[in-house]
C-alpha cells in the first residue's frame, strides 16, 4: 500500500510541483 502510494506520487510529481508553484505564486 505504501509503495503504491509512493508510486502514485511519483507519477503525479509534475502535476504536484505545478500546483505547489501556483499556490506559492498566489500567496
Amino acid at each position: 500500500m505504501e509503495k503504491r502510494f509512493l508510486d502514485k506520487m511519483e507519477d503525479n510529481a509534475a502535476c504536484y510541483s505545478t500546483v505547489t508553484m501556483v499556490i506559492y505564486l498566489i500567496y
